[in-house]
């Protein structure tokens, strides 16, 4: 059977498994108007191949060839697009997740680091009720109650948060109990099926306490790890804020141990003591202040410590203890200055020095009726500030030098007579030199503004009166920790205050 160009150009199509024929391909081509185009495109690839007829049946079917190919490439571009833009939604949905993953842990950090978040309670509730939020779960944080083990058996949750766990409370509780006694135990994150998931807090050492979260769906690995590096910081953030708070219950300690538990009540005169811890309030501070029996009178003595800390508390009980023992022997406020001042530079082995006002009361009925006579001894301190009873205010001398340098003792000394109703006002630079916004100081300017409102208050009156604006000068807070000693005469002294009556000896 004699072959044909048309049926063997079908033949091949069909071998090379495309269904189109030689007489449908040829319908197609004629059908489709291109038959006579591809009949010329033919007569010219034979002119260009010597004159040797290139068949047209030939050519439509390496042109259908063709086609399929570039449809089958097609069909391959479009699965390859798909899955790309499937992988594209897969990304954007994990970076939107580590995202939110990264906020919570910015949100976390800053609630950690916040100095104004109100300690350890209010950490752990914050943190308790954010992780909440972003977990849709239950959270409680177990805490130990301070043992060094911290078995769970004697520790409490101390927050739960609800969010999507079906159960009673109780129900949940038993369930977070458990998570916590075996995250205690092995001291190794929890999570397993149920989901349920907890993590140990660490800090210190020792394990503090767990986080323990519950929801209705499973907790992924994840997950898991987030909560541990949260769990983390929450650990140290707890632990910072223990040790924190003990300082400061250690400061308070302390500097309370620096001062007078209370005033002694001086006859004829009204005495009142202020003190302000600096801002922040953790360190120890400088400044002080005390009222003691002398020889024939009353010694009233305030002072400021360079520097914080122990150190200055060591200094602080050098000077007023010791002005306290030399006061019994030595009359002259300036003489006792003189020599604690000596005892500092032979014994003081810091570089610390200090400035100090010791004001000696005395009364003298020469003076006139309840009129009492002041020695004031100024080493290197701010002057002190009398207040008249019509409200004019003055300042005495104050200066010398800080006792405690070694071949310094220079004293500055000044006497001043208060009359009925006037007062005398002891303070430290906490006071002058607080600062507000702008910069600006309180100064002697501020401090005599404030003390000419004060005429006709008591001694805690005025005290309260200027501690309340320094207070509002500066923001809520000094700089500096101040000290605050004020005394007035009272204005009617002939008509003293009853004494109160003393128990009689029963023996």
């Amino acid at each position: 059977m004699t072959s044909t160009p048309e049926r063997e150009g079908a033949a091949g199509e069909k071998a090379r498994g495309y269904p189109l024929t030689a007489t449908a391909g040829r319908d197609y081509w004629r059908a489709s108007g291109l038959d006579r185009e591809l009949r010329a495109v033919s007569a010219r690839i034979s002119g260009y191949r010597g004159r040797r007829r290139v068949d047209p049946v030939r050519l439509r079917a390496e042109l259908n060839r063709t086609l399929f190919q570039l449809e089958d490439t097609e069909r391959q571009l479009r699965a390859c697009l798909r899955e790309l833009e499937v992988r594209a939604d897969r990304a954007a949905e994990t970076g939107r997740a580590a995202l939110r993953r990264l906020d919570t842990v910015c949100r976390i950090t800053a609630l950690l680091v916040d100095e104004r978040q109100g300690g350890e309670a209010a950490l752990l509730d914050g943190a308790v009720r954010l992780l909440a939020e972003e977990f849709g779960a239950r959270v409680s944080a177990f805490l130990a109650d301070g043992t060094a083990d911290g078995a769970a058996g004697e520790e409490a949750p101390h927050e739960v948060a609800t969010a999507g766990r079906e159960g009673g409370l109780r129900q949940v509780l038993t369930a977070a109990a458990s998570a916590a006694d075996r995250v205690h135990r092995t001291g190794r994150p929890l999570l397993r099926p149920g989901a349920v998931l907890g993590v140990p807090l660490c800090a210190g050492g020792r394990t503090i306490g767990s986080l323990i979260m519950l929801r209705s769906d499973d907790f992924v690995i994840q997950e898991l790890g987030l909560v541990q590096e949260l769990g983390r910081q929450l650990a140290l953030a707890l632990w910072s804020e223990r040790r924190r708070r003990q300082q400061a219950d250690a400061a308070q300690l302390l500097q309370s141990s620096l001062l007078p538990a209370a005033l002694p009540s001086v006859p004829g005169v009204q005495v009142a003591a202020g003190y302000l811890p600096p801002r922040g309030g953790a360190a120890v501070g400088g400044d002080f202040y005390d009222v003691f029996p002398v020889r024939d009178g009353w010694g009233l003595l305030l002072g400021d410590i360079c520097g914080k800390g122990e150190e200055a508390a060591a200094v602080t009980a050098v000077v007023r203890h010791g002005t306290r023992a030399l006061s019994v022997w030595e009359p002259c406020p300036e003489r006792v200055l003189e020599q604690v001042g000596q005892v500092m530079a032979l014994q003081n082995t810091t570089d610390r020095f200090a400035t100090a006002v010791f004001a000696r009361l005395r009364f003298e009925p020469t003076c006139g009726p309840g009129a009492v006579r002041l020695g004031v001894a100024s080493a290197g301190h701010l002057p002190a500030a009398v207040v008249r009873a019509d409200g004019e205010v003055s300042f005495l001398k104050g200066g010398g030098c800080p006792i405690g340098i070694a071949g310094l003792s220079e004293v500055a000394v000044e006497e001043t007579v208060l009359q009925a109703g006037d007062a005398l006002l002891l303070y430290s630079d906490g006071a002058t030199e607080a600062r507000d916004r702008e910069g600006r100081f309180f100064d002697e300017r501020g401090l005599a503004a404030v003390l000419a409102e004060t005429a006709g208050m008591s001694a805690e009156a005025l005290v309260r009166a200027v501690e309340q604006r320094v207070l509002d000068f500066a923001g809520g807070a000094p700089q500096d920790d101040m000290a605050l000693l004020a005394v007035r005469v009272d204005p009617d002294p002939a008509d003293p205050k009853p004494a109160d009556p003393k128990p009689l000896d029963p023996g």
